[in-house]
């Protein structure tokens, strides 16, 4: 008897064949013969529920179903326009690298300095700060040595208007202060010299740790004057009028 196995690879999507001789007695072909038929009713009851070219959508009239799928169709993508987009992305990756290249590449690749990573001797409150879309976070860690772990992290998100992101840039890091300065009153920290990390999620120059500026403004903010200006020297400045004592470090993510 010979056996047959259809094996399909993801990354190429070709088909294999393994052939390989078999000896079957009477009785077990009996058996395999019953197996076999069990094995084919259950893959029939399960065909329509592994099929993933329809959607599972219960109750949705076939007209309206057809209609949606029709609208859906312009957003597949091939397995050679995946390829193409990543080719594309690769290419201006490798743009963003160059010397020569990098002022004027789409996908900006920027170094981040890190001068120290965790050694598990950290101790003490911190607070950080996470600016990156149309909400802002506010964070309070207690880290103790002789445990080393994290022993309360506290946060508060605050919401960022359109107005805000639309408007100047010392609207929004005013908006930043209060709503660190409203974090530190409930948290009961108000008049302590606590450090601060700053993530700025914006595609950013970082000169030194506490020194960045800001490239341009993506995800829905275009806040005057703040395009070329050190981003965390004007969040000190809007801190400062607030009264608040920190002490710095900035974490950005590039984009």
């Amino acid at each position: 008897m010979l056996q047959m196995k259809w094996e399909e690879t993801n990354s190429s999507h070709t088909l294999f064949l393994f052939i390989r001789e078999v000896d079957v007695s009477p009785a077990q072909n009996t058996k395999m013969s019953a197996a076999k038929k069990g094995k084919k009713d259950t893959e029939k009851r399960s065909k329509s529920s592994l099929d993933t070219s329809t959607p599972h959508m219960d109750g949705v009239p076939a007209d309206t179903l057809s209609k949606v799928q029709k609208y859906l169709e312009c957003f597949h993508l091939s397995l050679v326009k995946l390829q193409e987009v990543s080719a594309r992305l690769r290419k201006d990756l490798v743009r963003g690298l160059g010397k020569h290249s990098h002022s004027k590449a789409p996908v900006k690749m920027l170094p981040t300095f890190v001068r120290a990573t965790p050694d598990g001797t950290e101790k003490g409150d911190y607070l950080a700060l996470d600016l990156g879309g149309t909400n802002f976070r506010v964070l309070h860690v207690r880290v103790v040595e002789e445990e080393q772990k994290v022993l309360k992290m506290d946060s508060q998100i605050c919401a960022i208007s359109k107005e805000i992101m639309q408007g100047t840039g010392e609207q929004l890091f005013d908006h930043i202060a209060a709503c660190l300065n409203d974090f530190l009153v409930s948290q009961n920290l108000k008049g302590q010299t606590l450090p601060l990390g700053f993530t700025f999620s914006f595609p950013c120059e970082q000169k030194e740790i506490d020194k960045s500026i800001l490239i341009r403004w993506t995800k829905g903010f275009n806040c005057s004057g703040v395009v070329g200006k050190d981003v965390v020297l004007l969040l000190k400045e809007a801190i400062n009028r607030r009264g608040v004592s920190l002490t710095w470090g900035l974490f950005k993510d590039v984009e």
